[in-house]
């Protein structure tokens, strides 16, 4: 029975967010897909040469939908299913989609940015800025519920000081990964701080009302 009702749980979970599980079933099928042609991965990841760019504009967003490792889509993905499981039942599925869009985009930008000034030459490939905007708007975006809010606020403090330790390790390997990080969370938090200015104020007048209900109180 109690295996039975983990499934229910786990199947309703997945139905509630169906863009989320499409975000992860597009990664899981690329990821499949490249393995036996591992030559695509050079024309679809970022490369750190704007040049490059301007022959291969599709990299800025094909590079978050790509994966070199399982440990690396595993992570990614449980962000962001166990992040936007509960958000997009808050904001619905379009916007969780253009979130990943848009701080995938910003992710990208900021990797080709700070590459100039580190002068690497490796090309880039994953959706961790991607992933992490949607953990920062979960993070702005009040959640129906109440622990997994607070979940969100404690993974994304380490994940940000996580980034900062690598970045203080080795600079020149980690500067690009981290600040992409770092704008795919930016960008996550600004957009949820602005869907949360959208969303009606709490009614205090109710609030007062079941507080008076609960002390036996008429109002």
């Amino acid at each position: 029975m109690k295996e039975k009702a983990e499934l229910k749980k786990i199947m309703k979970a997945l139905m509630e967010s169906p863009m989320c599980v499409a975000i992860i079933i597009v990664n899981i099928l690329i990821y499949l897909a490249l393995k036996p042609m591992p030559q695509l991965m050079e024309v679809l990841s970022l490369h750190p040469d704007a040049g490059m760019l301007v022959q291969r504009p599709w990299t800025l967003v094909t590079v978050f939908f790509l994966h070199e490792v399982g440990v690396h889509i595993f992570g990614t993905m449980l962000i962001v299913f166990y992040a936007g499981n509960k958000l997009e039942k808050v904001i619905g599925p379009a916007r969780i989609l253009l979130i990943y869009l848009v701080a995938g985009i910003a992710g990208s930008l900021a990797m080709l940015a700070v590459s100039r000034f580190v002068e690497t030459t490796e090309v880039s490939a994953g959706a961790s800025a991607a992933a992490l905007g949607i953990l920062g708007a979960s993070v702005m975006v009040p959640l129906k519920d109440i622990k997994r809010s607070l979940d969100v606020k404690k993974i994304i403090i380490v994940v940000i000081i996580t980034n900062l330790f690598m970045l203080i390790f080795n600079l020149r390997q980690f500067a690009g990964s981290t600040f992409a990080h770092l704008a795919g969370i930016a960008v996550g938090v600004m957009f949820g701080w602005w869907l949360k200015k959208q969303m009606p104020a709490p009614q205090k007048v109710i609030i007062k009302r079941k507080r008076s209900q609960g002390t036996g109180k008429a109002e």
